[in-house]
């Protein structure tokens, strides 16, 4: 049961992360007019 769980918040936590992530490719595609990932 417990791990059920975990893995659930796990994957949700990955869900959202990775939402996040490609909002914020999608806003530096906007103001920059190219791919720039995050840390560069």
């Amino acid at each position: 049961m417990l791990m059920h769980v975990l893995t659930q918040i796990l994957f949700y936590e990955f869900v959202v992360s990775a939402r996040a992530y490609a909002a914020i490719v999608k806003l530096n595609s906007k103001s920059h007019g190219a791919l720039v990932p995050p840390g560069s």
